[in-house]
């Protein structure tokens, strides 16, 4: 390739990066209610504006279960923002075992499961504003406070953005606000020394409603309900515990040793690019080791040729043949009488006939003083051809 068709090559190239980095990215409208979120129903804007909410210093924002707060001082205020809350068995014990000592909890979301409804003794409807007919749905959904020293207003929300409220509280509860079907969608549960408050419209606390002037006093006359106490906001229901699976999390979240671990991996990275420009040495080529079995056949042939004795040479046939027959057919050792015989008939396929002769024939041979070469060739072939069958 030439220096001006890589001039040009890099040229188009510059082009589409650029042209990528200057096109406007899409809204993200995906509820993430994080506080490093900026996207619509994030919740950047929440985490900057909650101290002045609360009347107190810096949230404590991290991504740990209700479970986990159980070694924290009491009191603290506790906000969960989710669009599912499906908090444990445990989770629901220190959450309650807290307030019950003074804690308070703002809990806000669209879907809650049912072990903290039994508990608490509440339920709740999702009515999605979704029509595939094509009928006429009310476009807006409509939040008031119904306790005194709050607004009085009326906040104008997207219907679709509301669409969870609570259809029945326990006994004891106090409603806070209602939409315009008349359903609780804040209420205030005393629990002990503190309180547990339920919001059924999470979306109303993220950036987009917050940064609207007619609708972001609606989250902060709710949250005015909290005390002044230290918040602690746990992002774990929502987007879970947000940090790295690897078994090295608490190396690498001290900076001390972070940088040990990164420098370690260096020198050790160095060592091995150095390493690997050594010279070589050699390798030796190992020969396989030869296969001398048919060498030693041979010549154990030529010493029972030499020496002529067949007789012995006939005894080693027959136990070898026994041997094969035990192993083939999982015959007992001992005497081939006439239940053996039997036995060795029917799992051999042979009949009782050519094993009794056969057997007869070996005998013969066994009782012999002396074998003729032919007589230990007539003996091989039986004892072959009953195998071979």
């Amino acid at each position: 390739m030439s220096r001006r068709q890589l001039y040009i090559l890099g040229g188009v190239l510059l082009v589409f990066v650029l042209i990528e980095a200057l096109v406007p990215k899409p809204l993200n409208w995906r509820a993430t209610y994080s506080q490093r979120d900026k996207n619509p129903y994030g919740a950047y804007a929440l985490a900057q504006l909650l101290p002045d909410f609360l009347k107190e210093g810096a949230p404590h924002i991290r991504p740990v279960t209700l479970y986990e707060l159980d070694s924290m001082p009491t009191p603290l205020n506790q906000l969960v923002l989710a669009g599912f809350f499906e908090p444990g068995t445990e989770d629901v014990e220190v959450l309650l075992r807290r307030v019950q000592a003074g804690d308070h909890a703002f809990l806000a979301a669209e879907h809650w499961n049912e072990l903290l409804q039994d508990t608490l003794g509440f339920s709740y409807t999702y009515d999605f504003q979704f029509n595939p007919l094509g009928e006429q749905a009310a476009d807006s959904m409509y939040l008031w406070f119904t306790q005194k020293g709050l607004p009085k207003e009326k906040y104008r929300y997207p219907a679709t953005a509301l669409a969870s409220s609570f259809d029945s509280l326990p006994a004891g509860a106090i409603t806070l606000a209602l939409n315009n079907k008349l359903n609780p969608v804040l209420a205030a549960i005393p629990w002990g020394k503190g309180t547990i408050y339920l919001s059924s419209t999470p979306l109303a606390y993220t950036n987009y409603f917050l940064m609207q002037p007619q609708t972001r006093g609606f989250a902060e006359a709710a949250l005015s309900y909290l005390p002044e106490q230290t918040p602690f906001w746990t992002e774990y229901y929502h987007l879970g515990r947000m940090e790295s699976p690897s078994p090295l999390r608490f190396v690498l979240s001290e900076p001390a040793l972070r940088w040990a671990y990164y420098l370690g991996m260096g020198v050790l990275l160095g060592f091995i690019l150095f390493t690997l420009r050594r010279r070589q040495r050699p390798i030796p080529v190992v020969e396989p080791p030869a296969n001398t079995s048919l060498q030693f056949a041979h010549t154990v042939a030529r010493l029972y040729y030499g020496q002529q004795d067949h007789l012995n040479l006939a005894h080693k046939r027959i136990a070898y043949f026994m041997e094969e027959l035990r192993e083939r057919y999982q015959m007992p050792a001992g005497q081939p009488d006439t239940a053996w015989q039997k036995r060795l008939a029917h799992k051999s396929g042979h009949t009782l006939e050519e094993v009794h002769q056969l057997f007869a024939y070996i005998n013969r041979v066994q009782q012999q003083a002396a074998l003729s070469a032919q007589d230990l060739m007539n003996l091989n072939e039986k004892l072959d051809y009953f195998t071979r069958r």
